[in-house]
């Protein structure tokens, strides 16, 4: 179903191919929905992560304090909220990262790394205001978080690797 305002939908599903498709979610920020995987699986669904408002709205903003970071197992008959106030979100081999509002202006990046049971923030070395982020995959048991931080129109960042959980910050340019 087609909506006025283009980043929220209806997240659709098919269970025949496409031949028939039926409404699961609503008020949900586009592209922001994934599958998370079964612990301890490859390719086996747990169940639909996404980001959702909690009610119809109209022009987006950059953070919403409105959006919470969702999950169903059973094709959103019932969901469970992950993260209050959750905006986008990237899953990263064990990683999930959430950036959270905590104001229009202002997020923090949380991080899970045991598939969505639980979430811890992500400690930067320094306090700064965190307006954005950019997550670069590595393949030694880390990654490169770009932060953007300090004003608000900020075209630039500093670049962060992790320690092995994700939850640690070093400064590495």
């Amino acid at each position: 179903r087609l909506r006025k305002y283009r980043c929220f939908g209806t997240l659709m599903l098919t269970e025949n191919a496409g031949r028939s498709w039926r409404e699961i979610a609503d008020y949900v920020k586009y592209p922001n929905y994934a599958w998370l995987q079964s612990a301890g699986t490859k390719g086996e669904p747990k169940g639909i992560a996404v980001v959702q408002h909690k009610r119809d709205k109209g022009v987006a903003q950059s953070w919403d304090t409105d959006l919470d970071f969702v999950q169903s197992d059973n094709f959103f008959s019932t969901k469970s909220v992950l993260l209050p106030k959750g905006n986008n979100f990237a899953i990263i081999d064990k990683y999930i990262f959430v950036a959270v509002a905590n104001t229009n202006t202002e997020v923090t990046l949380w991080v899970s790394t045991n598939n969505a049971v639980s979430f811890s923030i992500v400690r930067m070395p320094v306090e700064l205001a965190e307006r954005s982020y950019g997550i670069l995959h590595t393949a030694e048991q880390s990654l490169f978080v770009i932060v953007r931080g300090g004003s608000i129109g900020a075209k630039w960042g500093n670049l962060y690797q992790s320690d092995e959980s994700g939850t640690q910050m070093a400064l590495s340019l």
